[in-house]
């Protein structure tokens, strides 16, 4: 099959000349060093996706969305240092159309999932969402809390919450975004005054972390730590001034402090962190494309790519995950994944002129999977991606609009 049938029609028609890193320095801690120690204390992040609304696009395209859990894997070589960061290429066999036909059917959801008001968990049981507000995204903590991101007709946010034992709390206002500590002990929103918030399990009520946030609407992005742990939780925010739409990256704890994402000033825009000083995100955004990279520490980007769009670390911190260099609507017509220690691509499924298939929303099963709400034909359906390029279907297909999905996957630690 010739090339040109794997290059989507969004691609054909927006790329245009990428701009070139300025040489940079050596990384002062290697990337295989990082990914080493992080691997070896299992640091597991989670952050839900945001779509379906004019206003969410508006705000966060291009956009991220995050995380999963468990498994081992074999240490990673180590990370090409230079002066100047390795830009990576797409190796023609690492390619796939992007078709959820014909897929053998795998396990559902590791974590489970929702579809038309119904809760679809781990361990095999459902509840019904008590919410008259539609849920765009939700999270099981370890004590059996159930915690909802709900949205409004109108776009507005809220978070409600039903304890272990069946009582209903909130609705508590919130911008947009839900994210998981690594334990599964708490959940993290933003409201819109800024201010960081969690629900932890056996509370009653939730806590406000560090001094509110300034800046206009904020999205919570990503989350690593353990809030029930005598070392802090990090929350990993995004807050958009809406008269200029600057954006600015913050890592908010639950120590009560507030730092920069990115205070090396590497990124325009950060896409996910980890509690050991790995970054990933944007270089560059231009009108119809973007460069994506990935840096350890406060020193130099260690690689970069400019085919797409680097979102959301593996659980292990040896991969990360990848969709279309720039997005033009609620949806990526991209999948991938890159090996963190050496930016080689380990898989891409592009939508093609014949599939006509576009993803919505993805986030990390475990170290090797990936879950993903994939619309074609009219239906949409949860489809597993490995990272050896394998595909099968974790939710069957379900009908629904071509903008908006009908299943939510629950948050990943």
């Amino acid at each position: 099959m010739s090339q040109p049938e794997y290059d989507d029609l969004a691609t054909q028609l927006t790329r245009t000349l990428t701009d070139r890193a300025d040489a940079l320095s050596a990384t002062p801690l290697g990337l295989a060093e990082v990914t080493g120690r992080a691997r070896s204390i299992r640091r597991r992040r989670a952050a839900t996706a945001v779509a379906g609304t004019a206003a969410v696009v508006a705000l966060l395209v291009p956009t991220a969305a995050l995380a999963r859990h468990s498994g081992e894997r074999p240490e990673p070589g180590p990370a090409t240092q230079s002066t100047t960061p390795t830009e990576t290429s797409a190796p023609v066999d690492a390619r796939a159309p992007l078709d959820v036909r014909g897929l053998p059917e795998g396990k559902p959801p590791a974590n489970g999932y929702l579809v038309a008001g119904l809760m679809h968990l781990a361990d095999g049981d459902t509840a019904t969402v008590s919410s008259r507000h539609r849920v765009d995204a939700f999270a099981v903590l370890s004590d059996g809390t159930e915690v909802f991101h709900t949205l409004t007709d109108q776009g507005v946010g809220s978070v409600e919450v039903t304890d272990s034992g069946g009582t209903e709390h909130g609705p508590y206002p919130a911008g947009f975004g839900l994210a998981v500590d690594d334990s599964r002990t708490a959940a993290a929103w933003v409201s819109p005054d800024g201010q960081v918030r969690t629900w932890v399990a056996t509370h009653t009520a939730p806590t406000a972390i560090a001094p509110p946030l300034p800046g206009g609407a904020a999205q919570v992005a990503s989350m690593s730590g353990d809030c029930s742990a005598a070392t802090p939780c990090r929350v990993l925010v995004r807050t958009t001034d809406q008269t200029t739409g600057k954006s600015t990256d913050h890592v908010v704890s639950s120590d009560g402090t507030t730092a920069p994402a990115d205070p090396a000033h590497r990124f325009v825009d950060v896409s996910d962190v980890s509690g050991f000083g790995l970054v990933a995100g944007y270089t560059r955004i231009g009108e119809g494309d973007s460069c994506s990279a990935v840096a350890s520490g406060s020193g130099p980007v260690d690689w970069k790519t400019c085919d797409h769009s680097l979102l959301a670390f593996s659980p292990d911190l040896t991969s990360v995950s990848a969709d279309s260099d720039f997005r033009s609507g609620t949806g990526s017509s991209v999948l991938a994944a890159y090996d963190v220690a050496t930016g080689h691509l380990l898989f891409e499924h592009r939508s093609t002129l014949k599939t006509q298939a576009f993803v919505t929303s993805t986030v990390w099963e475990d170290d090797t999977h990936l879950l993903a709400t994939v619309y074609q034909h009219g239906r949409w359906s949860v489809v597993r991606f490995g990272l050896d390029g394998s595909m099968e279907i974790a939710v069957s297909a379900e009908q629904g609009r071509n903008f908006e999905s009908p299943i939510v996957l629950a948050g990943q630690p």
